[in-house]
């Protein structure tokens, strides 16, 4: 993980968090203080320590309220602050764990997030999941071409697909797991078209929509490996695998891709709901 990224985690996700964690302690150590800092942010202090008084004398108690009064007060600031603001703006990989954009999107308020420089297996959680209001992704020019589609290793007795959605990069068959080779695979090439442009090409989700209602009912489960950029990841999550449960596949993995080009690491980015 690189530094940059280590920064952005600390400076976006927990140091907000410390801060709220800081002040809901605050109200054991410095009471009055606590009281202070409520009025100052919002409201008069006092009427909340009168309210509590007529429910409980107990100080601990007391103090555990004013804690969450204080943390729900500057969690608020935190969250109309990061309303308009979009997470990841910058120019660094942004490879972590889902779990840190949804502490964004939940916790900390932001609404927009930003695709670009984000792994395609994060495109696909970030999309499926919804947790933000807005998806951005970066204008790419548009062309119009034939897609190249193909089927090899066509089986009777699988329940898996693999497809490769070949777009910026080409992918080969070399670079899946030895164990899952044999599998069928789907391809679908616009790399034909790009040779590693970053171009958007609407014929790719057309065909990759025909294929997907042609083969989820007779393999279920798909893995998908992919070099789309953010725009054409986007533009198929929504149009060919966001069914909204009505078809299409039962559970959709995606692999991610290493350093070296190769895919070793699968996903869960969707499973249908029975």
């Amino acid at each position: 993980m690189s530094k940059e990224l280590i920064g952005f985690k600390i400076s976006e996700i927990w140091f907000p968090i410390i801060i709220l964690l800081f002040v809901f302690t605050l109200p054991y150590y410095f009471f009055e203080m606590s009281l202070i800092l409520i009025t100052v942010i919002q409201i008069d202090a006092s009427s909340i320590e009168e309210t509590i008084k007529k429910f409980t004398d107990n100080q601990v108690l007391m103090k555990f309220i004013v804690g969450l009064v204080l943390s729900y007060l500057v969690l608020t600031i935190i969250r109309n602050n990061n309303k308009e603001r979009i997470f990841n703006i910058s120019n660094i990989y942004y490879d972590m764990n889902y779990f840190y954009f949804l502490i964004a999107a939940k916790l900390l308020g932001y609404t927009k997030v930003n695709l670009v420089n984000v792994p395609i297996y994060l495109h696909f959680l970030i999309c499926f999941k919804g947790h933000f209001q807005e998806v951005i992704f970066a204008d790419t020019e548009e062309i119009d071409k034939t897609v190249a589609v193909k089927l090899i290793n066509e089986s009777y007795g699988s329940d898996t697909i693999n497809i490769i959605i070949k777009d910026t990069y080409d992918i080969t068959e070399d670079m899946l797991p030895k164990t899952i080779r044999d599998l069928p695979i789907l391809i679908v090439d616009n790399y034909i078209n790009t040779q590693n442009q970053r171009l958007y090409n609407k014929n790719l989700e057309k065909q990759l929509k025909i294929q997907i209602d042609k083969y989820s009912d007779k393999y279920p489960v798909a893995n998908i490996f992919a070099t789309t950029n953010t725009k054409t990841s986007k533009s198929l999550i929504d149009y060919c695998f966001k069914t909204a449960g009505r078809n299409g596949f039962k559970k959709v993995y995606v692999y991610k891709q290493e350093r070296d080009r190769t895919f070793k690491e699968k996903v869960l980015v969707y499973k249908k709901k029975y």
